[in-house]
């Protein structure tokens, strides 16, 4: 499904409202929290799943899919950091954000900041 076609443009706000769903705020710091790291988990694949599909090339959807291998390898042989699932899910929802708003500088700019991101949390950068 094509990221600009009305479907696509229904799940991405599924998407948006899973993400945000997953927080708790707290009331002393109003640090953004995720509730349950599982659901987490499954909103980030569907994302990216979501992504991979739309954008119609099977070359970047290939590599997706190998991306997607390396990291259960990684999620399997250390735990979760909660303080990466909450950033990751906040660095998702600007994603989504800069695709509502048909904003290409914005998207790549988002996709960027993620990957270098999780490249550091990695210890790879």
């Amino acid at each position: 499904m094509p990221l600009n076609s009305g479907g696509a443009q229904a799940k991405a706000s599924r998407l948006r409202n899973q993400s945000n769903n997953l927080f708790c705020f707290s009331p002393f710091y109003q640090l953004r929290r995720p509730s349950c790291p599982p659901q987490a988990v499954e909103t980030d694949l569907s994302l990216h799943e979501f992504l991979a599909d739309g954008l119609g090339n099977s070359l970047l959807a290939a590599a997706y899919d190998a991306n997607r291998m390396r990291n259960a390898v990684i999620q399997n042989s250390r735990p979760f950091v909660p303080d990466r699932i909450a950033s990751a899910m906040e660095e998702h929802l600007a994603l989504l954000e800069a695709l509502k708003n048909r904003d290409t500088e914005a998207v790549a700019d988002a996709i960027r900041h993620h990957c270098e991101q999780t490249l550091r949390w990695r210890g790879i950068r």
